[in-house]
């Protein structure tokens, strides 16, 4: 995979350098440098693509090894204008892009004069000199989609050389066609892949292999898709089906090549919103690295704050957000595009009430339930709402709704807390009367402690003994008895008493302390589980996290655990509120 990249005197960048993660997302405000950032990188593709090496030219011979030998890159092919690269045009500035690859792998690029050239180093720091030695080297394999844009309306049929010699540069949408009947006539398996991906991503979209018409002198290569009955040439359909189709066709090919590296830029242009969710799924899943340079904030709001990169020319290090108040500020600088939620709402006909952070939870867990689906959760409009104490006067807002559209499902979320059960059913009974919503109570005290699975701390902590790491656990749990018992009592006392409920309002203090003390035991003493799930989860996580690292000498966060919880862990509350989310929803 790709580790850095490093940019001297390169257009906008005097020095900067930025790593790569599994997962970049280079955001930034307009002329901050993505687009010279993706174009280094078309470069540096280009060359491991095509990686033809010849003898260094004489004039530069002095500043090499003797022994070295260099891959032309042409620039013409990326549309590259060798006079702009100087940065500020300084004519003593000698640009030059270094990018690091896992492993130890190398390439270099240097600029000289209308001249393009890299040199590319093994594993060990050698210089390959040699196309053989190259392939056989290991050297990491990456794509970058090309510059693409609406296909013709009709496509001549071209030389296999033309086709070849202009794969993966800006004439790749012009050529598109062509280069699927090419590559089909070489391996049918790959448009078999290409044809059943268009059948995943696309409801009922069919397509068919291209065909050849040589009945005038100019043959014209045709491709045929369309949906059930209705089929036409791929030239009469809008702008964002033939981008979709250009970037399947990407992803397919680079799958079918082993590449590792996938690179994005600006994929969101002429594509519905879902369609680009959709997209980041698909390549995530099927590829080691993905990169994306990128406006959405449809995608910026799909990945965790740790991914998204802040692009800015002025940094000599290019760092990562890491916390939802920068990605916030690059939302602001970047510019939303049009609120999607109402027209979501409708969309998919539900409502969720929740409460505070919630949704971030939701959509990890959903995740691991659904890994397949191209679905994501917060694609379901919601209102954040503060607990029971604010809860019923949601339910004019559902009320609301509900006469705008009687088909529409609204579903609520609340924590458990500490709260009596009679008062729990209460509540219950009156959110759901006539229908208004379907209320979820988690049975734990809130989201964070469904995290809390005794066997996958176990399994992060790398420990020997289970026996002794719950018991440690049951210690860690035994220090907020008393405090999840005080705030059991008081939940108890203020919402628990009267006619029908747990407590006799006529019983004496003590009686009131014996009969609490009974209930929270009858919880409290039946299990490890029950107790971690009665404590508040935000301080408990915190608690194991750190006795975690101390004593296991191991990191441990939500995003540790919810990488390692395997989809049976999740619990049923969990489940079945997904179940009733998606009901009625294609995911």
């Amino acid at each position: 995979m790709l580790k850095f990249l490093h940019l001297e005197d390169y257009r906008c960048f005097k020095d900067t350098k930025l790593e790569f993660k599994d997962l970049t997302i280079a955001v930034g405000k307009n002329n901050a440098g993505k687009s010279t950032i993706i174009e280094a990188l078309r470069i540096i593709s280009y060359a491991l693509s095509k990686p033809i090496f010849r003898n260094i030219p004489d004039n530069l011979a002095r500043n090499f090894s003797k022994k070295a030998k260099y891959i032309i890159v042409n620039g013409k092919m990326l549309k590259i204008n060798t006079s702009t690269i100087p940065h500020k045009y300084e004519e003593d500035a000698k640009p030059k892009l270094t990018a690091g690859f896992h492993g130890g792998y190398k390439i270099i690029v240097h600029f000289h004069d209308d001249l393009i050239f890299a040199l590319v180093y093994d594993s060990n720091g050698k210089i390959i000199t040699n196309k053989t030695t190259f392939n056989n080297s290991g050297f990491p394999k990456l794509n970058i989609l090309p510059q693409i844009g609406p296909l013709r309306k009709i496509e001549k049929y071209l030389s296999k050389e033309t086709v070849r010699k202009d794969k993966d540069t800006y004439l790749s949408s012009l050529h598109f066609r062509n280069e699927i009947y090419l590559e089909m006539t070489n391996d049918e398996n790959v448009f078999n892949e290409f044809s059943s991906l268009i059948k995943q991503t696309w409801k009922n979209l069919h397509i068919n292999p291209p065909k050849i018409d040589f009945s005038s002198d100019d043959p014209l290569v045709s491709l045929v898709v369309g949906e059930n009955e209705f089929m036409t040439e791929l030239g009469y359909v809008g702008n964002g089906l033939q981008m979709w189709l250009q970037m399947m066709w990407f992803v397919t090919k680079s799958k079918n090549q082993g590449i590792t590296t996938v690179i994005l830029d600006e994929p969101d242009v002429y594509m519905h919103p879902d369609l680009q969710r959709k997209l980041l799924k698909y390549v995530r899943r099927n590829f080691q690295q993905v990169i994306i340079a990128t406006h959405s904030i449809e995608i910026i709001s799909e990945v965790d704050s740790e991914n998204i990169l802040n692009v800015s020319n002025k940094k000599k290090n290019l760092k990562y957000t890491n916390e939802l108040l920068a990605v916030q500020k690059v939302v602001d600088e970047i510019g939303s595009i049009q609120n999607m939620s109402l027209i979501r709402l409708f969309t998919y006909k539900k409502l969720l009430f929740l409460e505070g952070d919630d949704m971030w939870y939701l959509k990890k867990f959903f995740d691991k339930l659904y890994p397949e689906s191209d679905f994501s959760i917060d694609h379901i409009f919601s209102i954040k709402i503060k607990g029971f104490s604010n809860f019923k006067k949601y339910f004019k807002v559902a009320d609301f709704f509900k006469s705008i559209d009687g088909k529409l499902s609204i579903i609520g979320i609340l924590d458990r807390d500490y709260y009596p059960d009679s008062f729990l059913s209460s509540i219950k009974q009156d959110a759901e009367a006539k229908e208004r919503l379907k209320l979820h109570i988690w049975t734990k005290k809130e989201i964070e402690n469904y995290l809390l699975i005794p066997e996958v701390l176990f399994r992060i902590s790398k420990g020997q003994d289970r026996d002794k790491f719950y018991q440690e656990l049951e210690g860690i749990c035994e220090t907020f008895r008393e405090e999840t018992f005080g705030k059991f009592f008081d939940k108890m006392v203020s919402y628990g008493m009267g006619d029908g409920k747990e407590l006799n309002s006529k019983w004496e203090p003590s009686k009131t302390h014996s009969k609490c003390q009974e209930l929270f035991d009858n919880r409290w003493k039946v299990s490890l589980e029950n107790k971690m799930s009665m404590i508040n989860g935000k301080d408990l996580k915190s608690e194991i996290y750190k006795f975690i690292n101390k004593e296991y000498h191991q990191n441990c966060t939500d995003k540790i655990i919810l990488k390692e919880i395997n989809r049976e862990e999740v619990h049923k509350d969990i489940e079945n509120l997904f179940l009733d989310i998606i009901d009625g929803i294609e995911i």
